[in-house]
């Protein structure tokens, strides 16, 4: 009433701020009328959307998503579904989604590297298993590792082609017992068939030598029982049985307890015989 010229108009329902802010009301109301028109962003900006490299059917017209109304430049998106880190921090949306289309894609490794899965050396050959991330990081694909902590690769063990133990070309769970890769070497070892040796190896083996074993003897290996084969002593042809009486000396078990009477309470035992025949000497 104070004065015709100065009008305002209360367009709270549609804030002006930012990039909105001192428009001409011709620039959104472009038909001349100055009735309600749509309020969302693509009713006023399609023509920027379909300017946009690779917005045109592909990103969705929702375009507060990525940008704000401060400015129209530097447009970005929360990816917080799949994040952009590592090796996946700078590639363009389209190397990713490579249909052109910018909805969900699977989020599994081998969908975008299968190309690097194939090309890789053994991978195809040797069925290596496509959950990349069991051996690779997001951080290069070079250099990658595998936690095998479940069977420590060390020693003789260090080193290895995978193959060399995965001999039927698959990366799996193999049995962990030494025999199982080892047969060979048992079959091929003096004496081991012959005498059935037990077949966990790492009785007398250990990783860091095949060669150089160590046994742990309950009865002492000094002076005429020192440098013999096994058979002499397990002439049954089990590591098990042995005596010192019998096969080995000349006593029978009822000769031994009749020239020992003079010992008390007489009963087989070798630790008895060596508390007497400390060097297996009469």
């Amino acid at each position: 009433m104070t004065a015709w010229a100065d009008a305002n108009f209360d367009h709270s329902f549609f804030p002006l701020s930012s990039g909105h802010n001192g428009l001409q009301c011709i620039a959104c109301h472009t038909s001349g009328t100055y009735g309600t028109i749509p309020a969302n962003c693509f009713s006023c900006h399609d023509n920027d959307y379909q300017q946009a490299p690779g917005h045109a059917g592909s990103f969705p017209t929702t375009c507060d998503e990525c940008h704000t109304v401060t400015t129209w430049q530097n447009a970005t998106f929360d990816h917080g579904v799949f994040p952009l880190s590592g090796g996946h921090n700078g590639p363009t949306c389209q190397q990713c989604h490579t249909g052109g289309t910018y909805g969900t894609i699977p989020s599994d490794c081998v969908f975008c590297h299968q190309a690097d899965y194939i090309e890789a050396p053994s991978h195809v050959a040797s069925n290596f298993p496509q959950d990349c991330e069991t051996c690779h990081s997001i951080t290069v694909w070079s250099n990658a590792t595998f936690d095998h902590s479940f069977f420590p690769l060390s020693g003789g063990h260090n080193g290895l082609q995978c193959i060399a133990c995965h001999t039927t070309g698959v990366f799996a769970t193999i049995p962990a017992d030494c025999f199982s890769c080892h047969q060979s070497d048992y079959n091929a070892a003096p004496d081991h068939q012959s005498l059935n040796f037990p077949r966990d190896c790492q009785s007398c083996h250990d990783t860091s030598n095949w060669q150089n074993t160590n046994f742990f003897h309950s009865f002492p290996l000094n002076g005429p029982h020192g440098g013999r084969d096994c058979g002499e002593c397990h002439v049954s042809g089990t590591t098990e049985d042995f005596s010192c009486y019998g096969s080995c000396h000349e006593h029978t078990q009822s000769d031994a307890a009749r020239d020992h009477s003079e010992v008390s309470g007489y009963a087989y035992d070798f630790q008895l015989c060596l508390s007497c025949h400390p060097d297996g000497r009469s």
